[in-house]
């Protein structure tokens, strides 16, 4: 039965001058063996390149982490917070917010209501912080603008100003006690607040019989950071900032009150109700 080159050995077949056939085939996997490394070679180099490229954008889009890379911190980098040491995650259950199991924080406004909005946030939205917590930041935040602690620095909790925003929205629901505000911002602030944080925390459905329907529970657990010592921790760091137009400068606080118009008056006036609005604050 006749054999074809593919069905002999390799080791027992000699060219017609003696020499072994191993030799092209050998040649030929050289060849091709330099090839492949020369293809990987140049598909490292543009990976190398592309990656270098993208690093570049992103430092070039943020001058504090073009400092932090300088210094060879690329491994360090990440979401600090100064308030890091006051987490503590504890499991809580959410209530159904109807009827009676409400909070403090629902029904029609009062004084005291107000209040207890007030001293959920107040204190935590201009808190101190030291040059090295400071320096920890991936955004670079601004010196104290108080006089004896300018060469601390500044800054705020997001939590506390999705808490005032949420305030506000809650307060524009009640026009004639209030007559507030800005309320586009707040609800941007909330809606990013939302997506970012992401609650995945599954919420169960339950039948009701008598009703026949079924309704989500919302009084589900979930694991929650322990807002309590957040908040101390922030309130223990307060700033009592009595203006936004200060400014520290070679070490000194610069007052630039009065300097020009004021922007946040100039801001909100962009904000009025537009041209042609039909309806009064009673109206809304």
């Amino acid at each position: 039965m006749p054999t074809t080159d593919d069905d002999r050995p390799l080791d027992e077949g000699n060219d017609s001058d003696g020499s072994p056939l191993l030799d092209d085939s050998e040649s030929a996997m050289v060849r091709k063996k330099d090839t492949i490394s020369l293809e990987l070679g140049i598909l490292g180099v543009s990976l190398l390149l592309n990656i270098t490229f993208i690093i570049l954008l992103v430092v070039a889009d943020c001058p504090h982490l073009s400092h932090r890379l300088h210094h060879g911190r690329w491994m360090d980098i990440r979401l600090y917070s100064p308030a890091s040491e006051s987490i503590e995650n504890i499991p809580r259950v959410f209530r159904m917010a109807f009827q009676d199991d409400q909070s403090p924080y629902q029904g029609w406004p009062d004084d005291e209501k107000d209040q207890l909005w007030q001293d959920m946030y107040s204190k935590g939205m201009s808190i101190r912080i030291d040059e090295q917590a400071a320096g920890s930041l991936l955004n670079r935040t601004e010196h104290a603008p108080v006089v004896g602690i300018q060469h601390d620095y500044v800054v705020g909790l997001d939590v506390f100003h999705q808490l005032h925003c949420l305030n506000m929205i809650r307060q524009s629901i009640y026009p004639v006690r209030y007559n507030s505000s800005i309320l586009h911002h707040c609800i941007e602030v909330l809606r990013e607040s939302l997506t970012c944080a992401a609650d995945v925390s599954a919420i169960p459905y339950r039948w009701h019989h008598e009703t026949k329907i079924a309704e989500p529970d919302i009084r589900s657990v979930h694991m929650c950071r322990n807002f309590t010592k957040i908040r101390e921790w922030a309130f223990g760091r307060f700033i009592p900032m009595t203006t936004k137009r200060k400014h520290v400068e070679d070490g000194v606080v610069v007052d630039y009150t009065g300097v020009g118009r004021d922007p946040e008056e100039v801001l909100a006036e962009e904000l009025a109700n537009p041209e042609g609005w039909n309806k009064t604050v009673n109206d809304l």
